[in-house]
């Protein structure tokens, strides 16, 4: 017992002995403004002499005169110097900054925010008001005039680690509502609707299942996705058709992402890069700018799988137009030491017109890769690629192709009866 005892002594010293040291901090806080900031919080030193954050973190700025009034704040707590629980941010100005029209600002901003481990996780909620003002002296009072709502704005959305999931909620009350569902994985699953309040509500929407579109219109006006329709019908999906994953995220025209950017992790209102503890911020060593990594917003590009007959054929599509590139090097050779010979100018022009009609076939094939539905492809074909090769008679995508191979080989056929191949 007494060996036992002792052993357990040993062990508490032992790590008593290696245990952190936690100190506090409590005084100036370089937050890159103008305002001087404070911050209270606690920390230790790791092997390398680095500040590691640990437990309660307070931030404020304040600032109060006869021309403006400003209150930044943030609170949340740390662990192993990574965010952890409930965090916010409040922001709020009054007759702070004026523009060269005269008009005074008043801000105001909050987001309450969830973190698992320096990852976002869990509903944040982020609201921002702005107005503009022209103030005068009436009876030696400044009295408010022109009051202007700058902005009104409300996002929700909800996060597995670094990732968008369940649903995300734009009301912007002085232009555009976007309401998005997902499912778990963070693909989109649901209706993806986008409602202009200006001009009679305006609805512009998406529908997608399992990151799949199924329709899209504005209002009552519905088209179906017959790419889905077709993925849907196919007996053996997983052999026939593959399913591409790509994200809104990766698109510089999101609407949802530049709201992100520019309102939910404005540096202004968190401090993204002076308040570290955030693993989906990442800071260039070299430049000491801050980007945002997170995920979500995936959905599935649908792109048919090509049997082996199919990738034959159209091999040898390819081997008749390079056979028809090498007769056009060939005569203008010819040209170039006979410029005044007939046969190879008009040799040449019966070459051009075959490259003019292959360019036509490869505009068509490219096509034919990426559509699953023929309907599709005859619409995108004649739009894009000239006159389809028996556009009329085609009902099918084996026709389609078949049509593509016959046009290749008759193009072959008109340049060896003229002995140019």
């Amino acid at each position: 017992m007494t060996k036992y005892f002792l052993l357990l002594i040993l062990l508490f010293f032992t790590y008593l002995s290696n245990a952190q040291k936690t100190e506090r901090y409590s005084g100036d806080f370089f937050n890159g403004e103008k305002i001087k900031g404070t911050a209270n919080y606690t920390y230790y030193k790791d092997s390398n002499n680095e500040q590691i954050k640990e437990g309660s973190f307070r931030y404020s700025a304040r600032e109060k005169n006869d021309k403006f009034r400003l209150s930044h704040s943030i609170s949340g707590n740390y662990k192993s110097g990574n965010k952890t629980g409930k965090w916010t941010y409040n922001y709020n100005s009054k007759d702070y900054k004026i523009d060269k029209e005269g008009y005074y600002y008043t801000i105001e901003v909050i987001l309450n925010a969830l973190y698992n481990n320096g990852y976002p996780d869990g509903k944040w909620t982020y609201s921002s008001k702005i107005s503009k003002y022209k103030k005068i002296i009436k009876q030696g009072r400044s009295k408010k005039i022109d009051i202007q709502k700058v902005k009104d704005l409300k996002i929700q959305l909800n996060w597995d680690k670094q990732k968008l999931i369940d649903s995300l909620i734009v009301i912007n009350n002085l232009g555009e509502n976007i309401y998005i569902s997902m499912n778990k994985d963070g693909y989109l699953d649901g209706e993806f609707a986008f409602i202009e309040n200006i001009e009679g509500n305006r609805k512009e929407f998406w529908n997608y299942t399992d990151g799949i579109l199924v329709n899209k219109g504005i209002d009552t006006n519905i088209v179906i996705n017959k790419e889905y329709l077709s993925y849907k019908d196919l007996k053996s999906p997983k052999t026939e058709v593959n399913k591409i994953t790509s994200s809104l995220l990766t698109k510089k025209s999101c609407e949802v992402n530049k709201y992100l950017k520019e309102e939910i992790f404005n540096h202004d209102y968190t401090l993204y890069r002076y308040i570290n503890g955030d693993k989906i911020v990442k800071k260039d060593k070299k430049t000491n700018k801050t980007k945002l990594v997170y995920k979500g917003l995936y959905f599935y590009k649908l792109k048919p799988i090509l049997s082996t007959k199919e990738n034959e054929l159209i091999k040898g599509i390819e081997v008749n137009h390079e056979k028809v590139r090498q007769a056009e090097w060939l005569v203008n050779r010819q040209i170039l030491k006979n410029p005044k010979e007939k046969k190879y100018t008009e040799n040449k022009r019966r070459i051009v017109q075959a490259l003019t009609e292959f360019d036509k076939i490869d505009c068509n094939i490219s096509i034919y890769r990426n559509y699953i539905n023929i309907d599709n492809i005859k619409l995108v074909s004649q739009n894009k690629c000239g006159i389809n090769p028996n556009s009329s008679t085609i009902i099918n995508k084996k026709e389609y192709l078949d049509a593509l191979v016959y046009s290749s080989k008759h193009q072959i056929k008109i340049l060896k009866a003229y002995d140019q191949l």
